[in-house]
């Protein structure tokens, strides 16, 4: 068997790639024009030829059609069950563009009829075309010049990329936060067209028919996008092209002769042997599959092989099989899968999977069940107060601590926003309850972060097939909202205190400090004349005003040097963390507008609204002189403390700028009556 002889059979099935069918065609027609005076041996040799080409075209996985302006001239099977065709014969007379989406049918004509009148390929093109029976399809399609029954004609070749095309629609959905694309190699095959030459002998014409024709079919294989190999009966590849080099690192002379199943990972090879042994059992037997094979750097690769029985062809004695690296597209693919049934933030199932669930487990066997809704105290405080990066952290943690609780077979799942939910199999409700005391103490033990954990918790127990699954966890989302709500007020309360504990803890102020100026407090309320109650929200006001200090780092209350641009903004910010802390709390909430305000300035020139005058709340304009002559009588990491009359001075001076003027009036004469 000659190179041609293998080249030719190798193409009988070529799943994707350019495709020089015109070529050939067009020269056998020629052939038979001018060279009708043969000599019987070469008519014979030339008619072989022609009738062993037909049957590997013709038998092609590929979609290979040839037109011109009029339509169809020829069409292989594989191009006709594309376009939903039964028989190729019935596409002969129709054009290209009946078949083409109307986004794209112009488009296409325009690159047929540059093929035809001008003689210049049509390089490789996503477009759209629609079935007979409607359906569209996604294909990559190429063009090239040829001659055709001695007339000018075009060559085309359809890939079908839907599939493709499709994953690649859903990792764009996705996409949030997805990492992976799918990797397509394109790469324009380079073809090339012999004009047969006129005034050569007969056996030299006879030759160039043959030669260009072989040509043509070993830059369709040589060139292919994909990996394309030979396996013989005993399992040894007796041919690959040149993408093995590309795809897997090996080069072709090095694999030759090798049983195929040395490079299949060991727990794929049972099956693909499987495969293999049906696709020996029948000739023209087309078999799919994915597998890992290993690549010559030792790791292994995800290949989609489409193989094909080719025993019948003396020449080829094997399986032919076109490969693709879908190594990508397959991780895309568990990706998606992935985050249809777990929540991304927390690795727990989501929603979707909990609701599966609770159907599949709706069994006899599974009784008693118990349904547990969780749901997270302090969340919306957190993320309004310190960022949803802190909130995400929380979420993250009360995950932790479920997991720690519940046993291996308990099925945990992120609800919604900050709600979670228990499967409990196989357990009565005073189970639910120990798992309930169990997360109580472990969130006790695990105090970090700005808010303590907790949890309002709620379940319910189906012990009767009769009972519906979906009224036992709405009864358990009823007890969930019910404890919420008696309970809401102490663990705002705790909050609140745990919150404190980390203000006082970063030393800004002691208790001791803030007892003085609630005296003074109270002496500038009865100055002002302001009621009891005004006097208390007062000096809450003085109590709460830099509890959003807590968001901001240490470091920055603790340098020496002048703070930088950057670090200012970072303090500033600390008025409306403050705010958002306590107007999350009810028995807070009043005090949220003067806090917001204690750093305006008395001009306008204060933060973060720069709000003027009396436009500033009272309380926030009483407090802002208290923190003032408090900030001046402490020692700070970059000045030394002053005394009582020098803060007076330095108040009296900012008056009418940055304080009130009557207020700074006032804080003269208590301090003197002091």
């Amino acid at each position: 068997m000659n190179n041609g002889n293998l080249y030719w059979l190798i193409l009988a099935g070529s799943g994707t790639m350019l495709l020089l069918l015109g070529a050939f065609v067009g020269a056998v027609f020629l052939g038979h024009r001018k060279i009708s005076h043969l000599s019987t041996e070469h008519q014979k040799q030339l008619e072989k030829s022609e009738a062993r080409f037909q049957r590997l075209i013709e038998n092609s996985p590929v979609p290979i059609a040839v037109a011109n302006l009029q339509g169809f001239l020829y069409s292989n099977q594989a191009f006709a069950r594309l376009l939903g065709i039964e028989k190729p014969d019935q596409l002969i007379g129709q054009t290209i563009g009946e078949f083409m989406h109307p986004d794209y049918r112009q488009i296409e004509q325009n690159r047929i009829e540059r093929v035809v009148n001008n003689r210049i390929n049509a390089g490789l093109l996503e477009q759209k075309v629609v079935r007979r029976d409607g359906v569209e399809l996604d294909v990559k399609t190429i063009s090239s010049p040829i001659v055709f029954a001695g007339q000018p004609a075009a060559q085309i070749t359809f890939q079908d990329i839907t599939t493709s095309k499709h994953i690649q629609h859903l990792l764009e959905k996705n996409q949030q936060n997805l990492e992976a694309e799918i990797r397509e190699r394109t790469k324009e095959l380079l073809t090339t067209n012999q004009n047969l030459k006129h005034e050569i002998s007969q056996r030299v014409m006879i030759e160039e028919i043959l030669s260009t024709s072989e040509k043509h079919f070993r830059s369709l294989i040589e060139n292919s996008l994909d990996l394309i190999a030979i396996v013989n009966r005993e399992g040894r590849l007796t041919y690959v092209n040149p993408m093995v080099k590309i795809m897997l690192g090996y080069d072709g002379k090095d694999v030759l002769g090798a049983e195929v199943y040395d490079y299949i990972f060991p727990d794929d090879a049972v099956e693909v042997k499987k495969v293999f042994g049906e696709l020996l059992s029948r000739v023209g037997e087309v078999r799919c599959m994915d597998f890992k094979i290993r690549h010559k750097d030792g790791s292994y690769r995800t290949i989609e092989a489409l193989s094909r029985n080719m025993l019948d062809l003396p020449a080829v004695n094997g399986i032919m099989a076109t490969i693709k690296d879908v190594t990508e597209k397959r991780k895309a693919q568990q990706q998606i899968e992935y985050l249809s049934f777990y929540d991304r933030l927390t690795g727990l199932h989501n929603r979707a999977f909990f609701e599966e669930e609770i159907l599949r487990i709706d069994t006899n066997r599974h009784l008693p069940i118990t349904m547990f809704v969780a749901d997270v105290n302090g969340l919306k405080l957190v993320n309004d107060a310190f960022g949803h990066v802190e909130g995400d952290e929380l979420l993250n943690r009360m995950a932790q601590i479920l997991k720690l609780c519940c046993r291996r077979e308990d099925i945990i799942a992120r609800w919604g926003g900050d709600e979670f939910a228990l499967l409990l199999l196989n357990t009565p409700g005073y189970k639910a309850d120990e798992l309930c005391q169990r997360i109580n103490q472990l969130c006790r033990e695990k105090v970090k972060g700005p808010v303590a954990l907790s949890l309002a918790m709620g379940h319910a127990t189906k012990k009767k097939m009769e009972q519906n699954i979906k009224d036992i966890l709405k009864e358990a989302e009823e007890n969930m909202y019910r404890s919420k709500m008696m309970t809401s007020k102490k663990v705002r309360t705790d909050i609140m205190s745990h919150l404190l504990g980390l203000y006082y803890q970063k030393g800004q102020r002691t208790k001791e400090q803030l007892g003085v100026l609630q005296g003074l407090a109270r002496e500038m309320a009865s100055a002002r004349g302001l009621t009891p109650p005004e006097t208390l929200k007062l000096q809450q006001v003085l109590e709460y005003c830099d509890l959003g200090n807590i968001a901001i780092e240490q470091k920055l209350f603790n340098k020496k040097d002048r703070l930088t641009a950057e670090e200012w903004k970072m303090m500033h910010r600390h008025p409306e963390i403050g705010y958002h802390i306590v107007q999350n709390t009810p028995e807070t909430a009043d005090l949220a507008e003067p806090i917001l305000a204690h750093h305006e300035w008395w001009d306008g020139s204060g933060y973060p609204r720069n709000l003027k005058g009396e436009d500033i709340p009272l309380y926030a304009r009483m407090v802002s002189i208290l923190n003032a002559y408090d900030a001046l009588t402490q020692k700070r990491p970059y000045r030394r403390a002053v005394g009582p009359e020098q803060a007076i001075k330095e108040i009296k001076r900012c008056a009418g700028t940055q304080f009130d003027p009557f207020l700074a009036e006032v804080m003269e004469e208590i301090t003197i009556r002091l």
